[in-house]
């Protein structure tokens, strides 16, 4: 039968994944639970490593010195927690000039 403008049928083929096996599943398993343990040895040892340094660079020698850091830090997670929460909960053309910073 002579073909028409080109028609042309083939067989339409849908190549479909075999679906995964128990112990291909127990084997995705076991290595993401090994990543994450490996993670988190690499991430505790990297702390132990830096924990040092970071004193030397960030931590004041005398105690005074500490509770002034301290109380510094204190402050300042106060008034981003206020900030968040004006930027949140308080409409933006409420706001005045003087509460946003």
């Amino acid at each position: 039968m002579p073909e028409k403008n080109g028609d042309r049928h083939f067989i339409k083929e849908k190549i479909v994944r075999q679906p995964l096996s128990k112990r291909q599943i127990a084997r995705r398993i076991i290595l993401t639970a090994f990543c994450g343990a490996l993670f988190g040895v690499l991430a505790a040892v990297c702390f132990v490593v830096s924990k040092p340094v970071a004193e030397r660079y960030l931590v004041c020698q005398s105690r005074g010195d500490t509770q002034q850091l301290e109380q510094f830090f204190a402050q300042r997670i106060r008034h981003n927690i206020h900030v968040i929460l004006l930027h949140f909960f308080i409409p933006s053309d409420q706001l005045q000039d003087g509460d946003a910073r």
